[in-house]
């Protein structure tokens, strides 16, 4: 399967289909080792490196991201990576449950290693999620405000 972003469709239940010819779909591999019912699914691809692409999956239980999931093979294969969490340990900064409507993901055009994820706050990896460090703070945590270095990869 060659990896284009138009053959992925998203649907809810945790669930990536996707298809080369956009007639036959076919569910990705992709699934969770920790438990849990998977719901919203956010896919992003580096325009560098269209072999990589990541999910950032929410909870249905209690609609925060709760995966990260990441494909080296155009999807073929999945491995599930963790979710950065604020120094309270709440997911992208979201204590109350936010993943249903304001999550968001991105890789960098550039590098397919650099992702960005947010929902309250905004979290960068620069090692293909390996690890995370936050960005911003929305009030929740102890980040300083002025420790913040933001990147505008593209406008809509």
């Amino acid at each position: 399967m060659g990896w284009n972003p138009n053959e992925f469709l998203l649907v809810g239940g945790g669930e990536i289909f996707y298809s080369d010819d956009g007639a036959t779909w076919t569910e990705a591999s992709w699934k969770s080792s920790v438990g849990g019912t998977p719901n919203r699914v956010i896919i992003s691809s580096g325009e560098s490196d269209p072999n990589y692409v990541y999910a950032l999956i929410s909870n249905n239980a209690d609609n925060k991201a709760n995966w990260v999931a990441k494909s080296t093979d155009n999807g073929a294969t999945w491995t599930e990576l963790t979710v950065p969490t604020d120094a309270n340990g709440n997911p992208l900064g979201d204590a109350n449950g936010q993943a249903g409507y304001s999550m968001s993901f991105a890789v960098d055009p550039t590098d397919p290693n650099v992702l960005y994820a947010g929902e309250l706050d905004v979290f960068k990896s620069s090692d293909g999620g390996v690890s995370w460090t936050q960005l911003t703070n929305s009030g929740g945590s102890t980040l300083s405000k002025s420790s913040t270095n933001i990147t505008i990869l593209s406008t809509l």
